[in-house]
């Protein structure tokens, strides 16, 4: 089982360089914690630098220190953590055979920042808090795996041009039906790997498609007010791609779509060719969160704008 952990820390897809050295040594029960420094200095132990804990072991930082607690609990994991083994290793082995390959691959993210920000408080002061934590290990995530298909060997999954402008926004909506809940929708703008808007809407649609047409025509709205000149529109919905790259007859999408999809079809075609617009295709895994964020305006009912990641109830 050892082995087989060390081959998938080596080899999961979007987890950076940097962070793979991290996890080897944390299955080493290597990183700098106070118990391996109490044990090679033989010195008492000072404690958890965080929470005041007798022992600061390193499961201790990555899962039960009341800050990292709060980090799975509000994660798509949604884990509790207090009886966990008390080694990595063992925590390791166990979700090993519980998750696939993409859901090790976000814990992985998830260990990775809660250390980088548990080193942030304790050696700059600079505290933050889970959701932002959960926030940038998914950022990170998407945009290490949205590399590896950009410049793997083989042919990337991605319906459009090449991802090449220095702004993307990503795009979903949540639709349950037309009559009760209604839509919700999310789009984050990016420019590279900063948030720089982000904007949380709910609606009304007709189908789960009409939901992702209405959420690109509110990202559309939002590039044109924000006077950007060159951005990548990411998408799950491979419809949607297909319609705005022309794979698609406009005529051929649902008919309760057909008049909003010719006017933003119109929008689209007319600011494109002003302007260095693109539209690509990303798999669900790569789109979870923006994914979460529609799926919480709806439930919450939410329509806000911001430039920072929101600290809602329940997120």
């Amino acid at each position: 089982m050892t082995r087989e952990i060390y081959r998938l820390i080596w080899h999961s897809k979007g987890v950076i360089p940097r962070a793979r050295v991290f996890l080897w040594k944390a299955l080493k029960e290597a990183l700098p914690v106070d118990d391996l420094f109490s044990a090679r200095l033989s010195r008492q132990s000072n404690g958890c630098a965080i929470c005041g804990a007798q022992r600061e072991t390193v499961v201790h930082v990555l899962f039960k220190c009341p800050v990292a607690t709060q980090v799975w609990a509000c994660s798509d994991f949604g884990l509790r953590t207090d009886n966990l083994p008390e080694t990595v290793q063992e925590v390791m082995s166990f979700f090993m055979t519980q998750l696939d390959c993409q859901q090790m691959s976000k814990m992985f993210s998830i260990m990775w920042q809660v250390w980088k920000d548990r080193c942030k408080q304790c050696f700059q002061g600079k505290k933050t808090t889970p959701l932002r934590t959960v926030a940038a290990a998914s950022v990170s995530l998407f945009y290490q795996q949205a590399a590896e298909k950009q410049f793997s060997k083989s042919k990337p999954e991605q319906v459009g041009p090449a991802v090449s402008t220095r702004y993307t926004c990503w795009i979903d909506a949540s639709w349950v039906n037309s009559e009760s809940q209604g839509t919700g929708m999310a789009l984050l703008i990016f420019d590279k790997q900063v948030l720089i808007h982000y904007c949380l809407s709910t609606g009304t649609a007709t189908s789960p498609f009409h939901a992702e047409l209405l959420a690109f025509n509110k990202a559309l709205q939002v590039i044109m007010d924000l006077n950007i000149l060159e951005c990548t529109i990411h998408t799950d919905c491979l419809e949607l791609t297909n319609v705005m790259n022309d794979v698609t007859n406009v005529s051929e999408v649902q008919w309760q779509s057909f008049h909003d999809v010719v006017d933003i079809k119109l929008l689209w075609d007319r600011h494109r060719k002003e302007r260095d617009w693109l539209c690509s295709h990303v798999s669900r895994e790569l789109n979870s969160l923006a994914d979460s964020m529609a799926k919480h305006a709806r439930a919450w009912n939410i329509d806000c704008t911001g430039c920072t990641f929101p600290t809602f109830k329940g997120m």
